[in-house]
């Protein structure tokens, strides 16, 4: 084969196998046969045929409860349907305390039941089912029943029962529902109705931190107009306000006057005790107690009402009569060390010529004492605040601002900005005498303004352009090398090419490989001598069709992305996800997070070079313009190229055997 066929027959493959390779997934042999024969039991398990249903095989429709509690039994119905063509498990209901199904029937016949993981689970065939029964129920306590599946609505027609939560509920996974009887009520009135009758939910919500603080959130549901309300008051608990504000306030209550039937009312104080210690009140009172330990303290818990850990705290939601017990201690700093900043965020947007920075910092102290920030020179502070608490900003003789910690765990927020524009280094202020052991700073650019490159501290951000840039440009030599090597003429216009091709950074690397692939196979049409069969010549118009619809795909999302997207360039960032704190931007682009390992360690600014955005698409519109001229001259080829292609016509798939008695033969 002469060089310049083996050169197009080499970047023919390279440009239509390797873009494949690279989106493709690696499959990775098995290396033991363990490995093997467990990888095969899986999939056997997986494709194994089960005659029933494990998980999520029916919905429960409607379940009702009926009758009296005072006779300690409920009737109880409960319609569904199980899907799919296999019997199915049905998870019901369970309940604290823990009730008895003494009788289930489906359609008359009655039907199996397990209880495990405190609920009852039954077997039931597919189709629509409409299960009937009976519950035990202990008149003189309070039963919260918990639906471990999704129930379309619930009804609670008992007579005499306290409807803390509404007759009719819509469940959800996980869902539950209280059942009290009336008279447990101690603030009903004999003489009124059931629908008259008097409904508390209590939130109680616990802050441990430096300030132990309590809100408590009351709903009063079914109260007369002018009725008055009593809250109780545990021991310890301080009353700092309430709302509505003329709540009369004691030693050991608080009084609200209700003005509508459903009425809120909320009580905010300090805990003054060294433990905190909560009993649930009997009767139509729901309560929920919620408990969060911030900054250096640690919390242990005794109970037992039913918890749940939630993303800020501790979650309980006790029965009449279960207790709640909270300790706590404080953590102390390491020996030698007065304050700390565990972490400290900067976050800086620039608007316009000016930059507006905000400070965050996690500070423990193990006594009250003074701290010093030395801010950026022309900054000028707009804002100060302790905990979310706004406070003034003072300075000393030196023009340091001048803040007083307390001891314990506080965070301090401060805002400043800059008038005048300045470089593209992010000022960084002087935290002094405190050290600080991780630092996070985001930066938001200016809205018309792209960046082309990010640095400073270790981890910085990665214009993804430049290496790609690097890999385009690569490519584009390598084949001009590799055709004047090959073919001893360079027929490609090198500037033109490498523009071409410097424009594909803005995409994956790969996609270069189509367009490539489209010039060799437009050069190479023209030089095919031999004819094809059928198969082969499909296959080749294939290929030629597949990197015609690539080739312009790829060339439509770039210009896409230059003329559309706010940030043509594409970047990545090696930082933490942050917790929300003290006034910061929530949409920042770029992250630095350095964690200082070494007290006296130097800490490099960051920074960010910026060019108009304007600037990038007007360079893609000329490039845009480049590369239409070069596939211009490149497709004219196309067409003489395929009428040749064509003309050379087909050869059949299998040639025939002369047979041995013809002339020919002879």
């Amino acid at each position: 084969m002469k060089p310049i066929k083996h050169f197009f027959f080499l970047m023919l493959l390279v440009s239509v196998v390797f873009p494949g390779i690279c989106f493709a997934k690696l499959d990775i042999a098995p290396q033991t046969q363990e490995a093997l024969m467990g990888i095969l039991q899986g999939l056997a398990n997986d494709h194994a045929y089960k005659q029933w249903c494990e998980n999520h095989c029916g919905q429960i429709h409607e379940m009702e409860f009926t009758g009296t509690i005072a006779s300690g039994s409920l009737n109880v119905t409960i319609k569904g349907h199980i899907i799919g063509k296999h019997n199915g498990v049905l998870p019901l209901f369970g309940a604290v305390p823990s009730i008895e199904i003494t009788s289930l029937t489906n359609a008359g016949v009655a039907v199996p039941l397990v209880y495990h993981n405190k609920a009852y689970y039954t077997f039931l065939a597919p189709g629509p089912f409409q299960l009937s029964g009976q519950i035990s129920i202990d008149p003189h306590a309070s039963t919260n029943v918990t639906l471990p599946g999704p129930v379309g609505q619930v009804l609670l027609n008992i007579s005499d029962q306290e409807r803390l939560l509404g007759e009719t509920k819509f469940g959800q996974w996980g869902g539950s529902f209280g059942i009290v009887s009336a008279q447990a009520n101690p603030q009903q009135d004999k003489t009124s109705s059931p629908e008259q009758s008097l409904r508390l939910k209590i939130n109680k919500d616990f802050k441990i931190a430096r300030d132990k603080s309590f809100v408590y959130t009351i709903d009063v549901i079914g109260a007369t107009s002018g009725q008055v309300i009593t809250i109780p008051l545990e021991h310890g608990e301080k009353v700092i306000a309430t709302t509505p504000k003329n709540a009369k306030v004691g030693d050991s209550q608080v009084a609200f006057t209700a003005m509508t039937s459903d009425a809120r009312f909320v009580i905010q104080g300090e805990w003054t005790k060294n433990s905190i210690e909560l009993t649930a009140k009997k009767g139509a009172t729901q309560e929920t107690w919620s408990l969060g330990c911030l900054g250096a303290y640690d919390c242990g818990f005794t109970s037992d009402a039913e918890k749940s850990i939630t993303a800020t705290g501790h979650e309980w939601f006790p029965l009449g009569g279960q207790k709640l017990g909270v300790t706590w201690k404080e953590l102390g700093l390491l020996k030698g060390q007065s304050k700390v900043a565990q972490t400290v965020v900067l976050d800086s947007i620039q608007t316009g010529d000016g930059l507006k920075q905000t400070l965050t910092a996690d500070i423990d102290s193990s006594e009250a004492t003074p701290l010093y920030l030395d801010l950026p020179k022309g900054a000028r502070p707009t804002e100060l605040a302790y905990d979310n608490v706004p406070s003034t900003i003072l300075k000393n003789n030196e023009g340091l601002i001048h803040l007083s910690l307390p001891k314990g765990s506080s965070q301090l927020g401060l805002k400043w900005f800059f008038p005048k524009a300045i470089s593209h280094k992010i000022p960084i202020p002087d935290i002094k005498e405190c050290p600080v052991a991780k630092w996070f700073f985001w930066v938001t650019p200016n809205e018309h303004e792209s960046v082309i490159l990010a640095g400073g501290p270790d981890g910085s951000p990665v214009i993804l352009f430049w290496p790609r840039l690097g890999f385009c440009l690569l490519v584009g030599l390598l084949f001009l090398f590799t055709e004047k090597k090959l073919t001893k003429t360079v027929t490609t216009k090198a500037l033109f090419f490498l523009v071409m091709c410097s424009g594909w950074a803005l995409s994956t690397p790969a996609s270069i490989l189509c367009i490539l692939g489209l010039i060799v196979f437009i050069r190479w049409v023209p030089r095919v001598q031999s004819q094809r069969n059928i198969f082969g010549l499909g296959l080749e118009i294939l290929i030629l069709l597949g990197l015609i619809v690539t080739t312009i795909s790829s060339y439509l999302f770039i210009l896409n992305k230059a003329f559309f997207s706010n940030n043509p360039l594409t970047y990545e960032t090696f930082c933490s996800t942050r917790s929300p704190l003290f006034g910061l931007n929530q949409v920042a682009n770029f992250c630095w997070e350095v964690a200082l390992t070494q007290p006296e360690q130097t800490l490099k600014s960051p920074y960010l070079l910026t060019v108009p955005t304007l600037a990038i698409r007007i360079v893609y519109f000329v490039w845009a313009i480049v590369v239409g001229f070069f596939l211009f001259g490149e497709l004219k080829n196309l067409l003489p190229g395929l009428k040749h292609y064509f003309g050379l016509g087909t050869k059949p798939l299998f040639k025939r055997k002369p047979k041995k008695n013809d002339a020919s033969a002879t």
